[in-house]
């Protein structure tokens, strides 16, 4: 367990660094072409929702100030708030744009 629990900690931070150091300088420098040349509207939709629930999710944040729980003093420290869940809410919204998107197409 304590192997599992390893791996996934390295994987998160490695994933993490990987798209911060590669990922963002990509995007950055390849960014506006790959939208303006290759995005369909579905695509622009994707990158709308992507952005602005990533904003709502900050203003909720600082809105609601709801403290993290302490179940893992000592090993990491996290200094933002816990709610609204980020995973919850770009999960949510991505698959609701897509059964919007299903709905159009297919009703």
């Amino acid at each position: 367990m304590g192997v599992a629990a390893l791996g996934a900690i390295v994987g998160d931070n490695a994933g993490y660094w990987m798209g911060r150091r590669l990922g963002r300088p990509f995007i950055e420098r390849y960014g506006r072409y790959v939208i303006a040349r290759h995005a369909t509207r579905q695509l622009k939709a994707l990158l709308g929702v992507s952005v602005l629930t990533e904003a709502l999710h900050l203003l909720l944040k600082s809105l609601i100030h709801r403290q993290r729980p302490h179940l893992w003093a000592g090993l990491w420290s996290l200094t933002d708030y816990s709610f609204p869940s980020g995973h919850s809410m770009g999960a949510m919204a991505i698959y609701g744009l897509l059964a919007y998107l299903l709905g159009l197409h297919y009703l």
